[in-house]
């Protein structure tokens, strides 16, 4: 299936934890289209499904201007769309090209070819102000310029330029007998559901998704730029990509704070009580069988900063405002990390008892660097104020000098005896 998208308005997709009540009772609406189940055998999850029931190839491309956005809420809150809860907002440009199962090789699920990828902290406050503004207006009457300033970006944390390639990858892996595992599994079409009477007594234990149903799955996520190079060969040309990474000490805390909703539990159950007899509630989840996880970040060249931002003690009563921080350039920079589940001891203070409970914890990680140039950057900003440069507006640090303008037109060469 093959779908081209021409708009030169950003197309956004947005997930949250406060969307997964509304994504559940979805499928549940679309599961009811068709007949109950009627085969006694134990469900598998909607990744298994997906395998047994949807074969295609699908291919979207955006043309022209359009962009790719792909939002991600910080807070539960669904109404909290500043601060922590804007969260992040990952977008992709310049001929964007989304490619789902495209081969057969599971490694490579699904890709996103583009010629450039920025990660950020997004700006919802103008949407704020403007959905208080027109509420009660007609959405037809709002103008290109409404939705195209909703895309401003507050803190831009990742950029990538040239050739970039976002790759995930599903393995799936089945449990057998004595504790050994296999990646072999019966295929889609030999998979036959029964009635309880066509069940032969020499079935039992019956299960019609032997050999078929996943117990674990191994999740990759790999980004490359420029997705054309050799990184494995010995003597590789100078990369023509632009690859930045911008960190500062309030970055690390809002992404702790986003990454902390993944912490508990990501949904809670609907539909369930009196009210709904007959529901199953015992759902497969798919974090409970999320076994390894893998992460492939090879950038060439990439340049990194941290920056702090403070005031001195000299500047106390001036307005002035300092940045220290470092900046690296790597010729190559290559990240590969793995996260795999464990098994652990747990105590419960109040009962005073034992038990055990698994999460996915870091294994293993390896870092690969090559020509790494170390710089550390001095910056002060005089007669500016920290709310001016918070507002990040030139209207803003345009402000009143306590000394005043110098005359460019008349300067002086210093000379050298």
């Amino acid at each position: 299936m093959r779908v081209e998208i021409n708009t030169a308005l950003p197309t956004r997709i947005t997930w949250g934890p406060a969307y997964q009540p509304a994504i559940q009772d979805m499928m549940m609406v679309i599961e009811s289209f068709t007949k109950p189940q009627v085969d006694l055998s134990e469900r598998v999850g909607f990744w298994d499904k997906i395998r047994l029931n949807f074969h295609s190839r699908i291919h979207v491309a955006w043309r022209g201007d359009g962009d790719m956005h792909l939002a991600l809420k910080g807070t539960r809150d669904p109404y909290c769309v500043t601060g922590n809860g804007a969260g992040f907002l990952m977008c992709w440009r310049n001929d964007v090209k989304w490619n789902i199962n495209a081969d057969d090789d599971p490694k490579r699920f699904m890709t996103v070819d583009s010629g450039e990828y920025v990660l950020a902290i997004p700006d919802y406050s103008h949407q704020v102000r403007e959905a208080a503004r027109r509420t009660g207006e007609d959405d037809s009457l709002m103008s290109e310029d409404s939705y195209k300033s909703g895309a401003s970006f507050k803190k831009v944390v990742m950029k990538l330029s040239g050739k970039v390639q976002w790759m995930t990858g599903l393995v799936f892996e089945r449990a057998i007998q004595d504790g050994k595992r296999s990646f072999e599994f019966r295929p889609h079409y030999d998979i036959v559901l029964r009635a309880p009477h066509h069940v032969k007594p020499e079935d039992q234990p019956y299960d019609a998704f032997r050999g078929f149903r996943s117990q674990h799955i191994h999740l990759s996520i790999a980004v490359r730029a420029p997705v054309d190079r050799d990184w494995m060969a010995d003597n590789i040309e100078s990369s023509r990509s632009y690859n930045t990474v911008h960190c500062t000490p309030r970055f690390f805390t809002h992404f702790f704070a986003w990454w902390s909703l993944f912490g508990g539990a990501m949904a809670l159950p609907i539909r369930q009580g009196s009210l709904w007899p007959g529901r199953e509630r015992n759902s497969k989840k798919f974090g409970k069988h999320l076994s390894t996880i893998k992460y492939n970040l090879l950038l060439a060249p990439l340049f990194l900063s941290h920056i702090y931002k403070h005031k001195d003690a000299e500047d106390a009563s001036d307005s002035g405002v300092s940045a220290t921080g470092l900046k690296v350039r790597f010729d190559s920079f290559m990240l590969d990390l793995h996260q795999r589940r464990e098994e652990f001891n747990t105590r419960d203070r109040g009962r005073k008892t034992k038990g055990k409970t698994s999460g996915i914890k870091l294994h293993a990680a390896q870092l690969d660097l090559a020509a790494a140039d170390v710089r550390a950057v001095s910056a002060s900003i005089r007669g500016t104020t920290t709310e001016a440069i918070k507002k990040g507006t030139m209207a803003s640090l345009i402000t009143s000098q306590h000394e005043d303008s110098a005359d460019l037109s008349r300067f002086t060469i210093p000379t050298t005896t």
